[in-house]
């Protein structure tokens, strides 16, 4: 409705003068109308906006697009609004379609105002009556369903019942069961009092079996306690007024006690049953009291032999915590005995480490929570924080489980002696160690640099001089120097001291050469070295013979060819080292030799290699204490073997 308290009834009708003209009429029987072109509109005013509206007359042919009963299908889904239908059909198959939508009336067009006017308030009158019985039916059900609740709670609170009492029928078996068949000795007291009201006896109501078989009693059950017990009352225990104060206090107690009856030992509960009445349980423990006093025992001789031991020495119990402590032990840790007893050897606050500065326990010794599965250490060496003192200690630790008779873990005995003084020799020994590796590199850096400046002197002489043989040997020099430096680079960059990979000392000595050396064609250079460590001396000697082969293929090799290749390899081969390297140069050619014959390489003669160079490789090769072996045909190979 609108503010005066007319109905608003939203209209839709595609053409405008029609449903204009229908507006007006409508008002005129006092009702608000608006308007809507299409049925998409419509929906979005229904549905969407929430416009305010009441009614919905619905024309049913609107066009093009969605038509009247899809419009109102859809406002139904969305809206709980009547829907009546205005449209100028009278066809069946026009008026069935609109009987499949909820609508409240079919008006047709051109009808007297009165007409629609009276399918309007009859429209209102049916949305309100079928509201109202829609109310009603939903409180109906509701009003049923609470029934139904009712009902329900009803039948559940009656099976709960006999359910309780079936439970209650089961426990009461159950705790018959349990008394009479339980491992625990019980029974229940009534406590006798003399004339003044003090505990002078108590009767012994009921006993289950494991109570008879624990205190090796026969049929105590409606006995006095003195008569089951003879002389009970003359024990060094109060038996008589300990239970008589729970009896008449009510205050729960438990407690050990040996029993002079039977020279057994119990764990025992006392607790009131009702005033004067009281029940005990008993748990026989005379075995685990026999260990307890072996132990005291065993820890008494233990603390006689140890105590003035030059030794630590501690005793752990079976969760690892400190039993007994002897005077080095405490010495050695800068403790009193106050301090170290019931602490456990995992406690974080000792702050131990390993010999390789890990911490412990750690993740390959983590904290157990019982010795049970412990597992022997023998020599470990562990440093522990002395707070106390303000410094770390260093110990050498033996730690070795006791077991008991069935095998399993009771105690652990560990000993332990100051290693300080070694554990700091040791570390300066790795510290002065350390200082001499730095300082040999520093003097393979510094020999290196000094390779560096007589090579450099050399290259400098050789250019200052016009007689071509003598540059030619400056160059020479400088080549072997260079090789030397390069092994130097990779001494000095090594964290090993003295020995060097072949694999990453000749492949780069192998660029070194080939990038001093250019020539005007490529040449194809490839290294296959095996990762093999060499000393320093042998190196050295591998890298002269290289820069001599390299230099001499360099040189001579190529200078009738533009498709040079060099192949360097070095191979482990049954003890021995074997270094091959070969070109496909011209070969190593006698000057003296005919074309016929075919004599051994005169290594002063040959124009592929100065007879220097040659010997120098023979004289190396027999320094490495190995063999030489020249091919000279298709190009140029050398065979070097030595043992490794």
């Amino acid at each position: 409705m609108d503010d005066a308290g007319r109905r608003i009834i939203l209209l839709v009708e595609d053409e405008a003068i029609i449903a204009m003209d229908e507006a007006s009429r409508l008002e005129a029987y006092d009702y608000t109308v608006m308007i809507a072109a299409n049925g998409e509109r419509a929906v979005q005013m229904v549905c969407h906006d929430n416009a305010p509206v009441d009614l919905v007359l619905m024309d049913i042919n609107l066009g093009d697009g969605m038509d009247g009963t899809e419009a109102a299908t859809i406002i139904h889904d969305c809206r709980d609004i009547p829907v009546l239908f205005l449209s100028s059909h009278t066809e069946p198959e026009i008026v069935n379609r609109t009987e499949k939508v909820t609508n409240y009336g079919y008006v047709v067009k051109n009808s007297s105002l009165t007409v629609l006017d009276a399918s309007i308030k009859m429209a209102f009158r049916l949305f309100d009556a079928n509201r109202s019985i829609r109310d009603q039916k939903m409180e109906i059900e509701s009003a049923y369903g609470r029934m139904q609740a009712a009902n329900e709670e009803l039948q559940a609170t009656q099976d709960d019942l006999i359910e309780h009492a079936k439970a209650l029928n089961e426990s009461e078996k159950t705790f018959r069961s349990l008394f009479e068949k339980g491992p625990i000795g019980t029974a229940y007291h009534r406590m006798v009092y003399d004339h003044d009201g003090k505990p002078q006896n108590y009767v012994i109501l009921e006993a289950n079996p494991a109570y008879e078989r624990m205190t090796g009693t026969i049929k105590p059950a409606g006995r006095l306690v003195t008569e089951v017990f003879l002389g009970i009352e003359h024990d060094p225990f109060d038996w008589i007024s300990t239970y008589g104060n729970v009896a008449r206090t009510g205050k729960e107690i438990r407690f050990q006690q040996h029993l002079e009856f039977n020279d057994r030992w119990y764990e025992i509960v006392a607790y009131q049953n009702k005033p004067d009445h009281f029940v005990t349980t008993f748990f026989e423990i005379t075995e685990r009291k026999r260990m307890e006093e072996e132990l005291r025992k065993s820890e008494q001789k233990f603390r006689d032999t140890v105590w003035d031991m030059q030794v630590g020495v501690l005793l752990q119990g079976p969760h690892a915590e400190i039993l007994l402590s002897n005077p080095k032990a405490l010495e050695l840790l800068g403790l009193t005995e106050d301090q170290i007893l019931g602490r456990t050897s995992f406690d974080p606050s000792w702050n131990v480490i390993h010999e390789d500065g890990s911490p412990f326990p750690g993740p390959t010794h983590p904290v157990p929570m019982s010795i049970a599965t412990m597992s022997p250490i023998l020599g470990a060496v562990m440093g522990v924080a002395r707070h106390a003192v303000g410094d770390r200690v260093w110990l050498a630790v033996d730690a070795v489980p006791q077991l008991d008779e069935n095998g399993a873990v009771r105690q652990v005995v560990c000993t332990f002696v100051d290693v300080t003084e070694r554990k700091t020799a040791e570390t300066k020994v790795v510290d002065l160690l350390r200082e001499k590796e730095i300082l040999l590199k520093e003097v393979q850096h510094r020999i290196k640099n000094n390779m560096n400046i007589l090579a450099s002197l050399l290259r400098l002489q050789a250019e200052a001089l016009k007689n071509q043989e003598a540059k030619d040997a400056l160059e020479a020099a400088v080549n072997r120097i260079s090789s030397m430096m390069v092994l130097y680079d990779k001494l000095y960059r090594s964290d090993t001291v003295g020995s060097i990979s072949m694999h990453d000392y000749l492949p780069e000595l192998v660029r070194e050469i080939v990038g001093n050396m250019s020539t005007g064609e490529p040449i194809d250079v490839r290294t296959d070295i095996e990762d093999i460590m060499l000393d320093e001396k042998r190196l050295s000697s591998l890298g002269i013979i290289v820069n001599e082969l390299m230099t001499n293929s360099m040189k001579y090799a190529f200078k009738d060819t533009a498709d040079g290749h060099i192949r360097l390899t070095a191979r482990r081969m049954g003890g021995r080292i074997r270094l091959l390297y070969e070109d496909n140069g011209v070969g190593l050619v006698d000057a003296a030799a005919t074309p016929e014959a075919d004599p051994p390489v005169d290594v002063g003669r040959s124009p592929r290699m100065e007879g220097f160079g040659l010997h120098l490789v023979a004289m190396l090769a027999q320094q490495l204490d190995g063999t030489l072996e020249i091919e000279r045909h298709s190009g140029a190979r050398f065979v070097i073997e030595f043992n490794e």
